[in-house]
This record gives C-alpha cells, structure tokens and sequence, in this order.
C-alpha cells in the first residue's frame, strides 16, 4: 500500500479540513501542467503554518479556469489572456495574491488522508460558480 505520510517533523503539507486564507506562494509549471501552492499562516483555527497545492493539466484547462474565474473573476481572467489564449507563464503574475480555499480531507487508504484543495475562492466578494461549471465559451478563451 502507497503512503502519503511525510517523513520528518514536517507537517505543513497537512493541513485540517476547512476554509481558510491562503496566498498563492509558489508555482510549478511544466509543459502539460501547472500547480499552483498556497500558503496558509496562523489564524484563528490554525496553530502552524501550512501550505496545500493543486494541480491543473493542460488537457482539462476548464478546472483552472473555473478556479480562477470563481477567485478572480472573468474580467480580470480575460487580463491575463494574451490574444484569448491563457499562457501558464501569465499566472506568474498571481503570486502573492490572497484567496479562500477549501481544503477536504478523501480517504484512499492511507495512514494520512489525502488534502484536496475542493475550491478556491475570493476573500474580497462572494463568487457563485454554477454546479455545472462556467460557460468557457461567453469568455472567448482557449487554451495555449
């Protein structure tokens, strides 16, 4: 059986199931995808710092940009766009950039449940993103 427990007095990669302020630390980009890592520092809930990451692959872009769009929203996605194409190398300009995630807790049969980022949200405005997921075609986006 795989084990996703981490060796060493490192815990910061588990974080407690909730939601919490993050900002967007770090990014990973390779060819077919991008991870975006969130940091999530002391406050009420949380004795430590932590940091949680998700990843998005090229070929299902419509998870990042409904992410996006429900922490950003649409006009300022469409900023980032160059020619309505949304470039990874773009999303360097979102680093520091506060947000709410959503962190759940899935079972797959490990010692350590695995962190899920569910969502990513605004800490400015209410964002509702429809069950279904956002329209990609009202935006005029593609994929670089």
């Amino acid at each position: 059986m795989k084990t996703n427990t981490i060796t060493g007095p490192d815990e910061t990669w588990l974080p407690p199931a909730g939601r919490w302020l993050a900002t967007l630390h770090e990014m990973k980009i390779d060819t077919d995808k991008v991870r975006l890592i969130f940091r999530m520092t002391r406050q009420e809930g949380l004795t430590q710092d932590y940091m949680a990451g998700k990843t998005f692959k090229r070929e299902r872009y419509k998870f990042l940009l409904n992410d996006l769009i429900a922490w950003l929203g649409s006009k300022r996605v469409q900023a980032l766009c160059d020619h309505a194409t949304l470039p990874f190398e773009n999303l360097k300009e979102l680093l520091g950039e506060a947000a709410v995630i959503e962190i759940e807790l899935v079972d797959r049969g490990q010692d350590q449940k695995f962190r899920n980022i569910k969502s990513i949200k605004s800490c400015h405005q209410k964002v509702n993103v429809p069950a279904g997921g956002i329209d990609l075609s009202s935006l005029g986006l593609k994929w670089n």
